[in-house]
């Protein structure tokens, strides 16, 4: 199978780190964890699963952040993972066929995330995402909901990846392939921390909007950072 490093991006995540890591570990594979300012004992947390721990300058960029994270990995291929995602299944031999099958292309994890909307209402949703790819022909752009795009530009495919019941896979456009890969998503269930996760989103997706203008998918990641928020006038307007 080709080789592969897992990059993640990490700030006082003491809660969930240890938990993370040990999942991996049916992976065997290089981890790098990058630190973005923790103030708890995330560091020595990571240390104990990987030698491979750096710190980096948190500058408002999430993609800066994972790209860095890439750039130190020992392999062309990088698996994203965040801190509050936790693998439950892997079949090693059939990612390994995808991955020698579709070199080409982005890898999607499925992820599982429970959730309580703004209704009270509860439920699990499954949901595909584009985490494994090629650094030599990827990377992530977009200072925050990043995005795996191309690096040659007149072969982009930047756009936000659908859902899976939207996309066809005859569809030249969509340059990804499901990988054998389960996480369920432990983060941001409690409403304090959905809230401070929106606000913290809001003000950046304000920047960039003041930086580049209008866009129907920052005008879109502002409407949720509202519906969060309980501010549902300001939700409809985006």
């Amino acid at each position: 199978m080709p080789a592969f490093t897992v990059c993640m991006i990490v700030r006082n995540e003491e809660k969930n780190v240890r938990k993370c890591l040990r999942s991996l570990s049916p992976l065997q594979s290089e981890i790098v964890v990058v630190d973005t300012g923790s103030g708890d004992r995330t560091v020595s947390y990571a240390k104990e699963f990987t030698d491979k721990v750096f710190s980096f300058s948190w500058i408002n960029d999430f993609s800066a952040a994972r790209n860095f994270a890439a750039s130190k990995a020992s392999n062309p291929w990088i698996l994203a993972v965040d801190c509050d995602e936790f693998l439950v299944e892997a079949h090693l031999p059939r990612l390994q066929t995808a991955m020698e099958e579709r070199a080409d292309q982005i890898g999607m994890i499925t992820r599982i995330s429970p959730y309580t909307d703004f209704l009270g209402n509860s439920g699990v949703m499954h949901e595909f995402v584009g985490r494994l790819y090629d650094q030599r022909l990827y990377h992530y752009e977009g200072k925050i909901h990043e995005n795996v795009t191309s690096i040659h530009k007149e072969f982009s495919f930047s756009s936000p990846l659908p859902h899976a019941s939207e996309s066809s896979p005859n569809d030249p456009r969509q340059k990804y392939f499901e990988i054998p890969l389960t996480f369920y998503h432990g983060g941001y269930q409690e409403k304090g921390l959905r809230e401070k996760k929106a606000e913290r989103d809001l003000s950046m997706l304000q920047d960039t909007l003041a930086q580049n203008g209008p866009d129907a998918y920052t005008y879109f990641q502002m409407g949720k950072c509202y519906v969060v928020l309980n501010n549902h006038a300001l939700a409809a307007h985006y």
